[in-house]
């Protein structure tokens, strides 16, 4: 891809701490990494004297905020009963056709899904417990 320098001083340019830059490239953000030889270099080089001689143009790219704990929490709970519901489909549906079937229930079924049904009980205890304390 051949950028010229017209196409993107129009536009504001961002600096990462690793020295790299977001340029603008067709409306599309394009990284231009930090590179003193390689395909980058000429380009990078480019936009650094860009940024030196017009720093009003460059600002530091924003930082994504940090995850709130407890919303982090609920939604790896959540994941993990997503998981767990589509891991009691198979030995229900086992158990449903021995019964329909009249064939004997596979102990190995009920003890997975025994299981499955006790932590997806201790999943749900634990999120109640966080939106309690949330809610006051």
């Amino acid at each position: 891809m051949s950028i010229t320098t017209q196409s993107w001083e129009k536009f504001p340019i961002l600096t990462r701490p690793d020295g790299s830059f977001v340029i603008t490239v067709n409306g599309n953000p394009y990284h231009v990494p930090k590179e003193q030889e390689g395909e980058f270099a000429p380009l990078w080089q480019a936009v650094a004297g860009f940024v030196k001689e017009n720093p009003g143009q460059a600002t530091p790219e924003p930082v994504p905020p940090s995850p709130d704990p407890v919303a982090l929490r609920l939604s790896e709970i959540q994941a993990e009963l997503d998981t767990i519901d589509r891991q009691t489909a198979r030995p229900e549906r086992a158990l449903r056709v021995a019964a329909i079937m009249g064939l004997p229930e596979s102990e190995t079924d009920k003890e997975r899904l025994v299981a499955l049904e006790e932590r997806a009980g201790k999943l749900r205890e634990e999120m109640h417990e966080i939106q309690e304390a949330q809610n006051g």
